[in-house]
């Protein structure tokens, strides 16, 4: 702590006076009163004896009176990020426009509320404002390391932040592709999250660790060697980490990737007036889809949204999408609009408007590739066809049918998920026979079949199916 009586009477009148009667609103009589004895340049020795306080208390007195300050010379309102913020860019006017022991104070205030509010980055500008208005001194070698370690925080905190990144984007192509290796992967990632978090002690860390532990139980249930953790509890506890956060852009974008993860961990789990409580601060719009498709695997996301409508009988909303994002996009890039636009496509068939459902499906037949995704294209392949047939229209089945079973017999998918593929594929030649009728028992076994295969892929088609609609228009 700089000498305090030196920084109070190098205060200006208005701070001065704005800080005493701050003081003297809130009855603080004796740190007041200690503020004006330090103001008229009074000495230490005597000070306790005027406070009739002791030595000890006298002291503790001194040290609070400083953290008023550096309060309030940091912030006279309500500490916020954007104060902060604004603070922290000011750093270079305290560097040089502002007498030395009054900037070093402030900037003791700004670093105490950073730690306190988990503001690494702001860390990082402090830190090195302090080592530059030290440098002359033994302290410079302090500030120095803190410097050097809030850069290594940040750095870290940065590695962490892209390991969820291609932990969602992994988990999307696994999706897509039903590829088992991927899985491994996924693991790595969680790992690697784990080791962060283990080196660097912080709630940004175990918000990330949270987030990912939870993450792969509720979309990959049935692997072996995952954590056995209550889902709702662990990103309950990590909302509430969130909430002790600062309100900035971090913890929004992170509060409404645990949302949208509980309503898929709820509705996958049947609990659809839990999931409920969670849709409405999940992401829900074509901009939230697109930029939180790092942080938030939106295939499943949207997958539940379709379940959820159809079970809880809701209207589905479509989202808007321009298609240039899907057709002059590289594939991965294009990939959060292909998921938006599948959507949609499913959407507007359970609203029953086949049209607009058979022009989604045959944008994504035409303009997307599906390299690398097997269960992407045998799903669209086989809806467009579906959609087709319901239609009337004119398209070339056979040479579809042909690729959709190239495609099933080369992809590594599980024996049950090619079996699940084959049964579509034969119902659509039924469909496509064109002798079908109420009661058709060729057709209706197949469908039962279909129906009560569990498998990994196709799912959607299994939901859409349950919804009467559309499965009483595909059997008659």
């Amino acid at each position: 702590m700089l000498a305090i009586e030196k920084v109070i009477r190098i205060l200006n009148e208005e701070d001065y006076c704005l800080l005493k009667n701050s003081l003297e609103s809130t009855r603080a009589h004796k740190f007041a009163d200690l503020l004006s004895y330090y103001r008229s340049g009074e000495a230490d020795s005597n000070l306790h004896e005027k406070l009739q306080v002791s030595k000890n208390a006298f002291n503790v007195l001194k040290s609070r009176l400083y953290e008023k300050l550096q309060k309030h010379l940091i912030n006279t309102g309500e500490v916020t990020t954007d104060s902060l913020f604004i603070q922290a860019i000011n750093i270079p006017d305290l560097i040089f426009k502002v007498d030395r022991d009054l900037a070093i104070t402030i900037l003791e205030g700004l670093e105490k509320e950073m730690r306190e509010l988990d503001l690494p980055e702001y860390l990082t500008v402090i830190h090195g404002a302090q080592k530059k208005l030290y440098f002359n001194t033994s302290k410079y070698y302090h500030y120095s390391k803190l410097y050097n370690r809030s850069v290594a925080f940040q750095l870290a905190l940065n590695k962490a932040e892209e390991e969820i990144y291609g932990y969602t984007q992994v988990l999307g192509k696994y999706y897509l592709s039903g590829n088992k290796s991927l899985i491994r992967n996924l693991s790595i990632y969680k790992q690697e999250i784990e080791q962060i978090a283990r080196l660097n002690e912080s709630p940004r860390f175990r918000l990330f660790q949270n987030l990912i532990r939870a993450s792969i139980v509720v979309h990959l249930p049935d692997t072996d060697g995952i954590d056995e953790i209550n889902v709702d509890s662990l990103l309950k506890e990590t909302k509430e980490i969130i909430n002790k956060l600062p309100g900035n852009v971090f913890t929004v974008y992170y509060s409404k990737a645990i949302d949208s993860l509980l309503f898929v961990f709820f509705c996958k789990s049947g609990l659809f007036h839990h999931a409920s409580e969670h849709l409405l601060n999940s992401v829900n719009d074509t901009v939230e889809l697109v930029n939180f498709s790092n942080i938030v695997c939106i295939i499943p996301y949207l997958d539940q949204r379709i379940a959820y409508a159809i079970r809880k009988k809701e209207h589905l909303p479509v989202f808007d999408i321009d298609i240039d994002n899907i057709i002059g996009k590289e594939q991965e890039d294009a990939l959060p609009y292909v998921a938006i636009l599948r959507y949609n496509m499913m959407a507007y068939l359970v609203r029953e408007d086949y049209s607009m459902a058979y022009h989604c499906a045959k944008i994504l037949f035409n303009s997307v590739s599906f390299k690398g995704m097997p269960v992407l294209e045998i799903e669209i392949k086989c809806f467009f066809m579906i959609l087709s047939l319901v239609l009337d229209k004119e398209v070339s089945l056979d040479a579809i049918i042909s690729s959709v079973n190239r495609k099933i017999r080369e992809s590594e998918l599980e024996e049950c998920d090619k079996e699940r593929a084959n049964i579509l594929v034969k119902m659509i030649r039924i469909k496509a026979a064109g002798n079908t009728k109420p009661g058709d028992t060729k057709l209706e076994t197949c469908f039962a079949f279909f129906m009560h295969t569990n498998c990994f892929s196709l799912n959607i088609l299994h939901k859409l199916f349950t919804h009467e609609p559309f499965k009483n228009l595909f059997l008659r």
